[in-house]
């Protein structure tokens, strides 16, 4: 496998984003030469021209519109998963909803740093648990589990238990269209705008 020099792919991806060989040096803290330079090592390399020179600045050839965005989505990946694989090697790292990580993990941390000084923790909030558990993401997860004995390759411990109690104004019981608490606990979900605007009620 015969790749591009990587230094010379990066200038060429700034000096894309900016069409200018200046804006692109100060963005790298080069000079414009280097910049320069490095982009004419790319053109050798793929034997062709990347830009077309203007008076007022750079336009993308056809090549260079076919590099950019591979370019820069391979750039993207790497920054990923090398601040995956640096996070993984400083610390834990949970995921948790909001509320509960304001409310029972920050206030829990100076105790926790102070008991486990060797972990430093990593807070991936996020509202929705809508996908499997990622190793690659982070460490353990504390979520919301209506099934858990599915999850037959995890070990899953049992922090607490919710219980969840439908709750409305008392004017949506009656009218033409009144909200019946039986049918509310039956369906799944009920607490979300979708779920009102099932019963036809807007807002």
């Amino acid at each position: 496998m015969k790749l591009p020099p990587l230094n010379a792919l990066r200038v060429f991806v700034a000096a894309a984003e900016h069409l200018s060989f200046t804006r692109a040096a100060n963005a790298l803290h080069l000079t414009q030469g280097a910049v320069s330079r490095h982009v004419q090592t790319l053109e050798e390399f793929y034997g062709t021209s990347l830009f077309i020179r203007q008076a007022r600045g750079l336009a993308l050839t056809a090549e260079g519109e076919a590099l950019v965005k591979p370019a820069r989505d391979a750039f993207q990946l790497l920054h990923e998963a090398s601040e995956m694989l640096r996070l993984r090697q400083s610390g834990l790292r949970v995921r948790i909803p909001p509320t509960p990580a304001m409310r029972w993990v920050l206030p829990n941390l100076p105790d926790f740093q102070t008991r486990y000084p060797e972990y430093t923790l990593h807070l991936i909030t996020q509202l929705i648990h809508d996908k499997p558990f990622n190793r690659a993401e982070y460490d353990l997860a504390i979520i919301g589990m209506p099934r858990p004995e599915v999850y037959t390759d995890m070990r899953i411990e049992c922090i607490c238990r919710e219980k969840l109690v439908p709750v409305c104004s008392p004017s949506l019981l009656v009218g033409p269209h009144p909200l019946r608490p039986r049918r509310i606990c039956n369906t799944t979900p009920c607490c979300i705008p979708g779920g009102i605007r099932m019963y036809g009620i807007a807002g």
